[in-house]
């Protein structure tokens, strides 16, 4: 039987840390006297400046500081909102982590190495790595933010095999996007795309993990 990938990547969000952004912007909704849409909308809408991308995906690739984000967020939601409302949010926005996928890491972490990469940014990831002690388990911590590249394009795989120095053969993306795992598959990574942790235990299983 061949070997299992000697290089595991876990994708965060979704997978080890919970998601939940719908009661920060129905609140600052109701602040702001907006709808929940349009509060969505403000978020992650273009301005003149932001050219093709979003200043939300301009922050997560790293190209704008955190207090030119929350600046941006300011301007758009007005006197409704402040700037400690904004930071709060983005750390309730993380509610916890998923313990049954915690241990799974633990176990492949006896064995293998084992890193992660987030499309994320900089407010998020600080507070994940005050808060959440499972970083302490990744050899390797790779944040779209601090690589200057995001899942799903290729330049993220090539970021990832060449920060873990190795083929891209030799490396697992585990991820709850497929178009995320489909971007590694065709750069020639392998990987697993996430349903919930009974189906990401069996799909290692099924390349050969002892989990």
């Amino acid at each position: 039987m061949t070997s299992p990938p000697k290089y595991i990547i876990f994708d965060i969000g979704g997978v080890v840390v919970r998601l939940n952004f719908e009661p920060s912007r129905r609140r600052i909704a109701n602040q702001c006297g907006k709808t929940y849409e349009e509060v969505q909308a403000l978020m992650t809408g273009k301005t003149e400046a932001d050219g093709s991308l979003s200043f939300l995906a301009h922050y997560v690739l790293g190209k704008i500081s955190t207090d030119e984000y929350l600046d941006e967020l300011l301007n758009r939601f007005g006197d409704g909102v402040t700037r400690a409302e904004l930071i709060a949010d983005c750390e309730n926005d993380l509610p916890g982590v998923y313990e049954e996928t915690v241990a799974l890491i633990k176990v492949l972490k006896q064995q293998h190495s084992v890193s992660c990469f987030s499309n994320t940014h900089d407010l998020h990831w600080e507070y994940m790595m005050r808060a959440f002690p499972v970083f302490d388990f990744f050899e390797h911590k790779m944040a779209s933010h601090l690589a200057g590249t995001a899942k799903p394009l290729p330049e993220s795989c090539a970021y990832m095999c060449s920060t873990l120095g190795c083929k891209p053969g030799e490396a697992l993306l585990i991820d709850d996007s497929r178009e995320n795992i489909a971007a590694a598959i065709a750069y020639g990574m392998q990987g697993i795309h996430v349903e919930d942790v009974a189906n990401l235990r069996s799909a290692l299983r099924g390349l050969g993990y002892q989990v």
